[in-house]
């Protein structure tokens, strides 16, 4: 019988991996409040932070006010019975920086809970891996691993020597019921006329050509600028934010919200086109980023920009269906985990 759930999410306040963090939580909750999981009432689960704690308590206020489970920060030297990890890309020569990600998989002063099971959604493995070794023994553990893009299933396997049972689906932020957070989405046809477009950029210190903004290229109508992360708005330099995330519930609904009355987004991001898609924009996305480079094969059409720029183009019609598919499938994937283990 379950009594603990630990995740493990990055914690630096971007919006698109606590995204990643509340959309895990809260299909894990739907689940655990069925008829057949309230037999265990009393679940605790575990957080990273007191930051993402208050975070999490906040959504699920508005998403789950009758939640049974209980929300606690980690604590290292805790048994639980399951282990989540997140998301979050693994591991370029390029994110070498991205010292916060290593400590939850290479050898660290970082520590984790001792878990019973462990299972992986919405991870995406580069060709491009840094350290394999420790990698292979990290993945050795996991029961279960869900990639989100076939490439990265392929690269996990090339290295690995070890029976790993993994599955290809779409991110799982494509489950999360974001319009529960945004009163009054407007019609798509009703939002500014098509005059209005959100600018999501992202620093890339990762190469030594610097890549260029989502919005270079993009037509001369009205623009807002939004940052997902702080690192972003003190990285960039020169733009003009409306909004940047802050890592807690206000700015997450600001942010959410705003992006909610445009009628199309520009973007680096990988999430932010994720976010644009389910509040019904129009969604241009860089093809600098080889993750919306996965994200749009199914979805997308190339389309150029009359100074030979190239973006990937989202074609809204898939949208639901993914979201539709990305549901159910965890759910059944979450539920064997927690059957598995007589939850």
């Amino acid at each position: 019988m379950i009594r603990s759930i630990c995740f493990l999410v990055q914690d630096n306040s971007n919006l698109g991996d606590d995204l990643l963090l509340v959309s895990t939580v809260d299909l894990c909750v739907n689940i655990l409040n069925t008829e057949e999981y309230k037999r265990n009432p009393a679940v605790l689960l575990y957080l990273p932070s007191q930051r993402l704690k208050k975070l999490v308590a906040e959504v699920f206020s508005i998403l789950q006010p009758g939640c049974m489970c209980r929300f606690m920060v980690t604590d290292s030297n805790t048994d639980v019975d399951l282990l989540i990890h997140c998301g979050g890309t693994l591991f370029t020569y390029h994110y070498r920086l991205k010292t916060k990600i290593r400590g939850l998989f290479f050898k660290s002063p970082v520590k984790i809970p001792t878990y019973k099971k462990f299972i992986q959604v919405s991870l995406g493995v580069d060709p491009k891996v840094s350290w394999p070794s420790a990698l292979h023994d990290r993945l050795g553990l996991t029961n279960v691993t869900v990639f989100r893009d076939p490439e990265s299933l392929q690269n996990a396997f090339s290295f690995s020597s070890f029976a790993l049972k993994g599955f290809t689906l779409p991110d799982i932020v494509f489950s999360f019921p974001i319009e529960k957070l945004v009163n009054n989405i407007e019609r798509v046809e009703n939002r500014s006329n098509g005059s209005k477009l959100v600018c999501v950029p992202r620093y890339w210190p990762f190469r030594s050509t610097k890549k260029r903004n989502s919005h270079v290229g993009a037509p001369s109508i009205s623009k807002v600028f939004v940052a997902f992360s702080q690192d972003d708005e003190q990285l960039l330099g020169g733009e003009d934010f409306k909004l940047v995330y802050r890592g807690d519930y206000s700015s997450m609904v600001g942010v959410l919200s705003e992006i909610s009355t445009c009628h199309t987004m520009i973007t680096d991001r990988y999430h932010g086109a994720i976010v644009a898609s389910l509040l019904g924009l129009e969604v241009i996305a860089s093809n600098l980023d080889h993750k919306l480079g996965y994200l749009s094969s199914e979805t997308s059409l190339r389309h150029e920009f009359p100074d030979g720029s190239s973006y990937f183009k989202f074609n809204s019609d898939e949208i639901s269906r993914i979201r539709g598919v990305t549901t159910s499938k965890y759910t059944l994937i979450l539920k064997s985990v927690f059957n598995s283990y007589q939850i």
